[in-house]
Order: C-alpha cells, then structure tokens, then sequence
C-alpha cells in the first residue's frame, strides 16, 4: 500500500529535479551565465507562485482526488516536453551554435518555457491539502498545508541528493526524467488504484507506463539526436554528461572538431594559429624554461608547440573536467593521443583557482588559455586576486601570460575599458608587464625589472636560436603584427580610459563590460541600465539589497497581523 505522503515526497522530489534539469539545460541556450541562471530561477518562482496563490484557489474541492490525480499525470508529461523544447529553442529561433542570444529574448524564453512545468507544481502544491482534509477545510487547511509543506520540502531534499549522487553522475537529462516519470506514474497507479479506479483509467496508467519505459530504452540515441538538432548546422560527432554539465562534440570537416559545453565553445582542434599565438610569446620570451603550467587549452594541439622547446622537463597541464579529457580522447588525431600521454606532461582535474592557490611548486612560465571572463566564475580568473595567487607560482624569471579577443582595427568603448581594466589588474601583481596588439591581445608580465621585448626582430631571432617551427607567426605575421603603429594604437586606447577599476572577485569589471560588449548588438537599452548599475560601488548595492530585504519582511509581518485582526 502506498501512503498519500510517499506521493508528496516523490511530488517534492520531482519538483526540485525538474528544476536542477532547468537550470542545467536552459542556462546552456544562453551559454550558462550567471544572469541566466538567476532569471531562471525568478521565472520559476513566479510560475510556481502563480500556480499555488492564485491557479489553486479556482480549483472546486468537488472530486479533489480526481483533479490531483490529473495533474500529477501532467506533470509527468509536461516536464520531459519542456526540456526538449529547450533543446530545440536555439534552431526554432534560427540562432547558430556559438551566436549569443540577447537579454530579451532570454528574458521571454526562461518565462515561456517554464511556465507550464512550474505552474502545475505550484497548483499541486495548493491542491495537495485539500485532498488531505477533504471535506473539513476550513478547519484544518493550516494544519494541512504545514503537512504538505514538510514533506514536499524533504522530498525535494531527497531529490536534490539523488540528483547529485546518481543523476549527475551517471546519467544524461532524459534518462534522469523518464526514470522520474515512471516512478511517479507506478506510484500514482498503485495509490488510486486501491481507491477503485475504473478499467479505463489503469489501461491509461499501464500505456503511459509502457510509452516511458520505451522512451527510457532509447534515452541515450533521444538525446543525441536533440543535440545534433540543437547545434545544425554543424555535425555532432558525441555527446556526455558531467558534473559539471553537458559536452558535446562537433565537426565541421574531419580534420577541425569543435568542444561545447554548456553551450559554451572550449576549444577546437586544427586552429595552429590560436595554438601558436596564446603560448609561444610567452615561451619565447624566457630564455630557457624549464617548467611550464598550462590552464586550459591542452587539447587543441597547444602542448605540441610547448614541447618544440627542448629545454621543458615539465609540463602541468590543469584541466577542471575529466570527462573533457575523456571525451577528446575518442576523437583527436592519433598523434596529439599519445601526446597526452607523454611523461613530461602531467594532466590535473582541478579547478585553476584552487589548483593556483594549493600547489608548492613554482613555475618559468604560466599560461592561461581559459575562456574570456562571459561568466561570473569565468571572469574569476582574470582578477586582481588570482593574479596575486599566479604571481607567487612563478619562478624568479617567471611569465605569466594569457589573451583577450581585441581588434587590430577599432576598439570600441566596452572593449577598451576590459582591456585596460585588465591591463592595469595586471601592472597591480607584476613588476613589467606588456600586451601584444592583434585580433587577439595578448598580456605578459613578470616580476623582474627587464622590460620585455616585443619587435619583430626579437621574436624572429629567438625562434632560431631555440630550433622552433612556427608556421603562422613567422617573419612576415610578425613584421605586420608588431608595428610600432599598432602598438601605440593599442595602448593609446587603453591610456585614454580615464580612472580604469581593477577587476576583482567583488567587482568584475570585465564580467560587466564583455556582458554589455554583447548586449549591445542585441539590447542597446540594456546597455545603458547596466551601464548606470556598474557605477554603483559593490557595498552600496549590498547595502540597498539588505534594505528592501527588511522593508519586505516589515511589510510582510505587519500584514499578518492586519489579518490576524480583521
């Protein structure tokens, strides 16, 4: 026999992973940042509100039982047809794989589509009492709710822990949903069978039943194929769930694969200039390194050009997901493979921060091939703090280097202030500091006094004398790339930003304006609400948030005792 609170546990539990599969799978659309995430969760609790405050006060308590029942059956549907959805939203908009989607439409998306999954649970959660008390409502819907209440949020605790423990760990977004969706079909059968249900309503149970286990068979080739329509018009060679998120592989021709996750381009294989340009400015201009710790980066092809100087022991290459590694295992030429597998490289599964701030070894040169600072934990590694933390791992002679997607032609204003936001973040934690101009900006520093040496000249001698083989950044790149034109430009540009901030954990500058930098394609009156916002000093708006938080709970406090009283 099963109790009426095992369906409201498993109600609880339904209702908390339908929304961790929300916030794994929506925020992926709009390449997982922070804003995302929070407009998610907002839009849930407004549906779900909705549902329970008002959707649940038109329900009659005539046939509660039956009404329940047909909800919970929604539910049931409604949630794996809604994750789909999300898969299919970025093509049904005509948006390809890497364009952003602007805050508007993020906007209209998180409400559109969250709304039918998030509004039934909010009405079961109102509908729920009702049935428990039945007839006496008015005398014990308190007690009732306080009952429902308890037990949905155990549930949703239970859920949330076998989400993590099993789910994430184990299974993709489709297998997670259809095996909810069968345990709370059999358990919503067995409960209202014992209260006399009709032929008709068990035939129904036994189909729904057989059509998710069937669903759950193919799980896997379901979710492929929702990928592979997510990301047209490029081919989807691979897919896997993390921890972390969700990977997925994509070609466009057999020689150059492409890593997403989260929506989010990592890194692609086959771009030798990409390779050529993050690292070897930094290698070069040390005279013989011998350790080197890579962030990021090392399968794109990046530790082949590393290993050229023959003066490297050690490479530490420090990657956040395993499963990356494991996937690009399965579709990297055979040669980068067994360059993995080198033993002058050390791969680590960790994140760069707590790697940065736990390891004793010291480094000649450190290399950050990171993605730019799109999130909130992204822009972490572009910070005054991490800086300070990189600065401490290098040896003597030590470079730190990483890169920022710049133009060679006209820098606008957003870009400017990121670039010399990070410029200044920079010449905060390190002695000399230099940034190499082009399509990509590349910044150096150091904690010696020798200023760093970037002509043509240089460069060119340096390759020669360590026996490098560069293809792209050659003579000819580099006597076009280093004028002493484009660097005057360059830094006449971020000379001009007058009282540039330093970007911090608590004050993410390049966050802020690589977020506006986007937004003004899309949003261009967003731009400027934002703009007014990043203004405010980080205490303030603390400060303001603690405010309305109390004259909330006042407002709240003292229109339960205006009830109490009326």
């Amino acid at each position: 026999m099963i109790n009426f609170t095992l369906l409201i546990l498993i109600q609880g539990a339904a209702g908390i992973i339908g929304q961790l599969l929300f916030l794994r799978e929506l925020p992926s659309v709009f390449y997982g940042t922070e804003f995302s995430y929070g407009i998610l969760l907002t839009c849930w609790l407004i549906w779900g509100a909705f549902g329970s405050a008002f959707c649940g006060k038109f329900i009659a308590v005539n046939n509660i039982a039956r009404k329940f029942e047909k909800l919970s059956v929604l539910a049931v549907i409604l949630l794996p047809a809604s994750i789909a959805l999300t898969r299919l939203i970025r093509p049904m908009l005509g948006c390809l794989p890497g364009e952003t989607i602007g805050f508007n439409k993020l906007l209209v998306i998180s409400l559109a589509i969250t709304a039918p999954y998030a509004t039934t649970h909010g009405i079961l959660f109102s509908v729920a009492p009702r049935f428990i008390i039945k007839k006496s409502i008015r005398d014990k819907v308190s007690s009732a709710s306080n009952t429902i209440y308890y037990y949905d949020a155990l549930g949703a605790l239970i859920g949330c822990i076998l989400f993590y423990s099993i789910g994430a760990h184990f299974m993709n977004s489709f297998q997670i949903i259809f095996s909810l969706s069968i345990i709370r079909l059999f358990s919503l059968m067995i409960y209202f069978r014992e209260q006399k249900i009709s032929r008709k309503r068990q035939f129904a149970y036994s189909f729904l039943l057989s059509v998710f286990t069937l669903l759950m068979i193919f799980a896997k080739p379901i979710n492929i194929a929702l990928h592979k329509s997510a990301f047209l018009p490029l081919r989807v060679e691979d897919t896997c769930e993390s921890i972390y998120g969700s990977i997925v592989v994509t070609s466009q021709d057999r020689e150059t694969v492409s890593f997403f996750e989260n929506g989010q381009h990592i890194t692609a294989t086959n771009t030798p200039l990409n390779h050529e340009e993050t690292s070897e400015f930094a290698l070069l201009s040390h005279p013989s390194p011998v350790t080197v710790l890579l962030l990021g980066g090392g399968i794109n092809g990046c530790l082949e050009h590393i290993l050229q100087h023959k003066s490297i022991q050690k490479i530490v290459y420090v990657e956040l997901d395993p499963m990356l590694i494991k996937t690009a295992l399965k579709h990297l030429p055979q040669k980068e493979k067994i360059l993995l597998q080198n033993e002058k490289i050390k791969i680590v599964n960790s994140d760069a921060r707590f790697f940065i701030k736990n390891c004793t070894q010291k480094f000649d040169v450190i290399i950050s091939q990171l993605p730019k600072p799109e999130t909130l934990q992204l822009n972490s590694f572009y910070t005054d703090e991490f800086f300070k933390n990189i600065r401490s791992k290098l040896c003597n002679n030590g470079i730190f280097s990483f890169s920022f997607p710049s133009s060679e032609s006209f820098i606008n204003n957003e870009l400017a202030i990121t670039l010399s936001s990070l410029a200044l973040t920079l010449k905060n934690n390190f002695i000399t500091t230099a940034i190499i101009p082009g399509k990509t900006a590349v910044f150096l520093g150091r904690n010696t006094n020798e200023p760093f040496d970037i002509t043509s000249t240089f460069f060119q001698n340096r390759a020669l004398t360590k026996q490098v083989n560069l293809k792209f950044i050659n003579e000819y790149f580099l006597e076009s790339r280093l004028t002493q034109l484009n660097i005057n430009n360059l830094n006449n540009t971020i000379n001009l930003i007058k009282n540039p901030k330093l970007n911090k954990d608590l004050n993410p500058i390049a966050f802020f304006y690589n977020f506006l930098l986007n937004s003004n394609i899309d949003s261009p009156n967003l731009k400027k609400i934002f703009s007014r916002l990043i203004k405010i000093e980080p205490p303030f708006i603390f400060l303001n948030t603690f405010i309305i938080i109390l004259l909330i709970m006042f407002i709240g406090k003292k229109s339960n005792k205006d009830n109490q009283i009326g």
